[in-house]
Protein backbone atom coordinates (compact mmCIF):
# COMPACT_ATOMS: atom_id res chain seq x y z
CA UNK A 1 0.00 0.00 0.00
CA UNK A 2 2.87 2.62 0.87
CA UNK A 3 4.52 1.95 -2.46
CA UNK A 4 1.48 2.14 -3.80
CA UNK A 5 0.64 5.86 -2.72
CA UNK A 6 4.45 7.26 -3.64
CA UNK A 7 3.70 5.81 -6.79
CA UNK A 8 0.53 7.94 -7.24
CA UNK A 9 2.81 10.82 -6.11
CA UNK A 10 5.72 10.73 -8.50
CA UNK A 11 2.95 10.21 -11.13
CA UNK A 12 0.99 13.71 -10.30
CA UNK A 13 4.97 14.73 -9.52
CA UNK A 14 5.89 14.02 -13.12
CA UNK A 15 2.79 15.58 -14.85
CA UNK A 16 3.81 18.80 -12.59
CA UNK A 17 7.67 18.50 -14.29
CA UNK A 18 5.98 17.60 -17.93
CA UNK A 19 3.64 20.66 -17.61
CA UNK A 20 6.28 23.08 -17.18
CA UNK A 21 8.29 22.25 -19.96
CA UNK A 22 5.79 22.06 -22.22
CA UNK A 23 3.75 25.33 -21.33
CA UNK A 24 7.42 27.25 -21.54
CA UNK A 25 8.52 25.66 -25.28
CA UNK A 26 5.26 24.39 -27.27
CA UNK A 27 3.93 27.94 -27.94
CA UNK A 28 6.87 29.75 -27.55
CA UNK A 29 7.98 29.96 -30.83
CA UNK A 30 4.58 30.67 -32.20
CA UNK A 31 4.79 33.95 -29.62
CA UNK A 32 8.22 35.33 -30.82
CA UNK A 33 6.86 35.00 -34.95
CA UNK A 34 3.60 35.94 -34.31
CA UNK A 35 2.86 38.22 -31.89
CA UNK A 36 6.26 40.35 -31.90
CA UNK A 37 7.07 39.67 -34.86
CA UNK A 38 10.01 37.78 -35.01
CA UNK A 39 11.88 36.15 -38.60
CA UNK A 40 13.09 33.14 -38.19
CA UNK A 41 17.23 34.01 -37.52
CA UNK A 42 15.68 36.08 -34.34
CA UNK A 43 13.75 33.56 -33.50
CA UNK A 44 15.97 30.72 -33.59
CA UNK A 45 18.71 33.06 -31.53
CA UNK A 46 16.54 33.65 -28.65
CA UNK A 47 15.43 29.74 -28.19
CA UNK A 48 18.87 28.83 -28.99
CA UNK A 49 20.14 30.98 -25.83
CA UNK A 50 16.71 30.04 -23.84
CA UNK A 51 18.04 26.39 -24.40
CA UNK A 52 21.97 27.57 -22.72
CA UNK A 53 19.84 28.46 -20.36
CA UNK A 54 18.23 24.83 -19.91
CA UNK A 55 21.46 23.29 -20.18
CA UNK A 56 23.53 25.35 -17.39
CA UNK A 57 20.65 25.00 -15.17
CA UNK A 58 20.66 21.41 -15.46
CA UNK A 59 23.92 21.84 -14.63
CA UNK A 60 24.24 23.54 -11.48
CA UNK A 61 21.23 23.03 -10.02
CA UNK A 62 21.35 19.37 -10.11
CA UNK A 63 24.95 19.54 -9.07
CA UNK A 64 23.28 21.71 -5.97
CA UNK A 65 21.32 19.69 -4.92
CA UNK A 66 23.39 16.99 -3.47
CA UNK A 67 24.31 19.41 -0.94
CA UNK A 68 20.91 21.27 0.19
CA UNK A 69 18.17 18.83 -1.10
CA UNK A 70 16.07 18.01 -3.65
CA UNK A 71 13.25 19.62 -2.43
CA UNK A 72 14.50 22.56 -1.54
CA UNK A 73 16.26 23.37 -5.20
CA UNK A 74 12.75 22.50 -6.85
CA UNK A 75 11.66 25.39 -4.50
CA UNK A 76 13.90 27.76 -5.11
CA UNK A 77 13.24 27.04 -8.98
CA UNK A 78 9.90 27.40 -8.65
CA UNK A 79 9.81 30.86 -6.91
CA UNK A 80 12.75 32.31 -9.13
CA UNK A 81 11.23 30.80 -12.75
CA UNK A 82 8.02 32.59 -11.38
CA UNK A 83 9.94 36.00 -10.95
CA UNK A 84 11.27 35.01 -14.67
CA UNK A 85 8.02 35.14 -16.05
CA UNK A 86 7.35 38.51 -16.87
CA UNK A 87 10.42 38.93 -18.75
CA UNK A 88 10.26 35.85 -20.55
CA UNK A 89 6.91 36.65 -22.26
CA UNK A 90 5.91 40.53 -21.99
CA UNK A 91 9.82 41.98 -22.27
CA UNK A 92 10.01 43.31 -26.21
CA UNK A 93 13.67 43.56 -27.53
CA UNK A 94 16.54 41.76 -27.16
CA UNK A 95 15.99 41.88 -23.02
CA UNK A 96 13.88 39.02 -23.83
CA UNK A 97 16.64 36.87 -24.17
CA UNK A 98 17.49 37.40 -20.87
CA UNK A 99 14.08 36.20 -19.67
CA UNK A 100 14.30 33.34 -22.21
CA UNK A 101 17.49 32.37 -20.73
CA UNK A 102 16.88 32.57 -16.81
CA UNK A 103 13.18 31.01 -17.06
CA UNK A 104 14.67 27.49 -18.75
CA UNK A 105 17.54 27.74 -16.26
CA UNK A 106 14.98 27.01 -13.90
CA UNK A 107 12.33 25.18 -15.34
CA UNK A 108 15.36 22.52 -16.74
CA UNK A 109 17.18 23.26 -13.56
CA UNK A 110 14.40 21.83 -11.67
CA UNK A 111 14.55 18.72 -13.97
CA UNK A 112 17.79 17.99 -13.10
CA UNK A 113 16.82 16.36 -10.02
CA UNK A 114 14.36 14.16 -11.41
CA UNK A 115 16.11 11.27 -12.66
CA UNK A 116 17.75 10.80 -9.01
CA UNK A 117 14.54 11.96 -6.95
CA UNK A 118 12.39 9.27 -8.78
CA UNK A 119 15.36 6.60 -7.91
CA UNK A 120 16.05 7.61 -4.35
CA UNK A 121 12.18 7.23 -4.05
CA UNK A 122 11.45 4.40 -5.83
CA UNK A 123 11.71 0.75 -4.07
CA UNK A 124 14.80 -0.64 -4.88
CA UNK A 125 13.07 -4.15 -6.25
CA UNK A 126 10.47 -2.46 -8.30
CA UNK A 127 12.92 0.60 -9.73
CA UNK A 128 12.90 0.32 -13.32
CA UNK A 129 9.23 -0.07 -13.43
CA UNK A 130 8.45 2.79 -10.83
CA UNK A 131 10.75 5.19 -12.49
CA UNK A 132 9.89 4.66 -16.11
CA UNK A 133 6.38 3.89 -15.84
CA UNK A 134 5.81 7.55 -13.36
CA UNK A 135 7.24 9.04 -15.70
CA UNK A 136 5.39 8.16 -18.60
CA UNK A 137 2.14 8.83 -16.64
CA UNK A 138 2.80 11.88 -16.05
CA UNK A 139 4.18 13.24 -19.36
CA UNK A 140 0.42 11.57 -20.87
CA UNK A 141 -1.44 13.52 -17.79
CA UNK A 142 0.82 16.57 -19.34
CA UNK A 143 -0.81 16.20 -23.33
CA UNK A 144 -3.01 18.32 -22.00
CA UNK A 145 -1.23 21.65 -21.85
CA UNK A 146 -2.19 22.16 -25.98
CA UNK A 147 -6.01 21.87 -24.57
CA UNK A 148 -5.46 23.97 -20.88
CA UNK A 149 -3.62 26.90 -23.21
CA UNK A 150 -6.48 26.89 -25.56
CA UNK A 151 -9.02 27.30 -23.37
CA UNK A 152 -7.58 29.95 -21.60
CA UNK A 153 -6.32 31.68 -25.21
CA UNK A 154 -10.41 31.97 -25.61
CA UNK A 155 -10.12 34.84 -23.24
CA UNK A 156 -7.18 36.14 -24.55
CA UNK A 157 -7.08 35.81 -28.19
CA UNK A 158 -3.74 35.88 -30.13
CA UNK A 159 -1.98 36.70 -26.81
CA UNK A 160 0.05 34.08 -26.54
CA UNK A 161 2.69 35.73 -24.04
CA UNK A 162 -0.54 36.07 -21.84
CA UNK A 163 -1.73 33.06 -22.28
CA UNK A 164 1.74 31.37 -21.58
CA UNK A 165 2.35 33.46 -18.71
CA UNK A 166 -1.24 32.37 -16.76
CA UNK A 167 -0.34 28.68 -17.35
CA UNK A 168 3.53 29.02 -16.17
CA UNK A 169 2.65 31.10 -13.22
CA UNK A 170 -0.07 28.01 -11.97
CA UNK A 171 2.15 25.25 -13.22
CA UNK A 172 5.24 26.91 -10.92
CA UNK A 173 2.74 27.07 -7.94
CA UNK A 174 1.16 23.16 -8.46
CA UNK A 175 4.81 22.11 -8.17
CA UNK A 176 5.92 23.94 -5.45
CA UNK A 177 3.33 22.76 -3.69
CA UNK A 178 3.77 18.92 -4.58
CA UNK A 179 7.23 19.24 -4.00
CA UNK A 180 6.64 20.53 -0.61
CA UNK A 181 3.97 18.04 0.42
CA UNK A 182 6.15 14.90 -1.25
CA UNK A 183 9.42 13.12 0.78
CA UNK A 184 12.55 13.09 0.54
CA UNK A 185 15.00 10.19 0.23
CA UNK A 186 18.54 12.15 -0.51
CA UNK A 187 21.38 10.23 -0.64
CA UNK A 188 19.41 6.80 0.28
CA UNK A 189 20.33 3.34 -1.03
CA UNK A 190 19.32 3.08 -4.94
CA UNK A 191 20.25 -0.49 -5.15
CA UNK A 192 18.88 -3.77 -4.54
CA UNK A 193 20.74 -5.98 -1.75
CA UNK A 194 19.41 -9.80 -1.39
CA UNK A 195 19.10 -11.30 1.53
CA UNK A 196 20.71 -14.19 2.71
CA UNK A 197 17.87 -16.57 1.91
CA UNK A 198 17.08 -15.38 -1.52
CA UNK A 199 21.07 -15.60 -2.21
CA UNK A 200 20.81 -19.51 -0.70
CA UNK A 201 17.89 -19.95 -2.96
CA UNK A 202 19.26 -18.94 -6.36
CA UNK A 203 22.53 -20.41 -5.37
CA UNK A 204 20.72 -23.82 -5.10
CA UNK A 205 18.90 -22.84 -8.19
CA UNK A 206 22.37 -22.40 -10.27
CA UNK A 207 21.51 -18.95 -11.06
CA UNK A 208 24.96 -17.31 -9.06
CA UNK A 209 28.07 -18.31 -7.43
CA UNK A 210 29.57 -17.47 -4.62
CA UNK A 211 32.93 -16.42 -4.19
CA UNK A 212 33.18 -19.27 -1.26
CA UNK A 213 31.96 -21.54 -3.84
CA UNK A 214 35.12 -20.85 -6.17
CA UNK A 215 37.36 -20.97 -2.97
CA UNK A 216 35.89 -24.42 -2.06
CA UNK A 217 36.78 -25.36 -5.94
CA UNK A 218 39.78 -23.66 -6.21
CA UNK A 219 42.89 -26.16 -7.45
CA UNK A 220 45.88 -26.45 -5.06
CA UNK A 221 49.31 -25.75 -7.36
CA UNK A 222 52.65 -27.78 -6.58
CA UNK A 223 53.43 -26.00 -3.32
CA UNK A 224 50.12 -26.95 -1.52
CA UNK A 225 48.47 -23.13 -1.68
CA UNK A 226 44.81 -22.96 -2.71
CA UNK A 227 43.90 -20.54 -5.37
CA UNK A 228 41.21 -19.51 -3.21
CA UNK A 229 41.41 -15.86 -2.20
CA UNK A 230 41.19 -16.00 1.54
CA UNK A 231 41.04 -12.51 2.32
CA UNK A 232 37.63 -12.05 0.61
CA UNK A 233 34.34 -12.11 1.79
CA UNK A 234 31.87 -14.70 0.05
CA UNK A 235 29.54 -12.39 -2.16
CA UNK A 236 27.20 -13.35 -4.55
CA UNK A 237 27.91 -13.51 -8.58
CA UNK A 238 26.29 -14.33 -11.63
CA UNK A 239 27.17 -17.39 -13.34
CA UNK A 240 28.07 -16.02 -16.99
Amino acid sequence: KQNWLKFIYLVILMSAFNFSSHGSQDLYPTLLTNQLGYGKDRSTVTNSVANLGAIAGGVIMGHFSGFIGRRFIVVIGCICGGAMIYPWAFVKGSGINAGAFWLQFFVQGNWAIVPIHLSELSPPEFKAFVTGVSYQLGNLASSASSTIESTIGEQHVYDYATVMAIFMGCVFAFLLVVMLLGPENRNGNINYVMDEAEKQDLAEQGKIVTSTEHYEEGTTDQMGTSSGNEGEKPTAQHKE
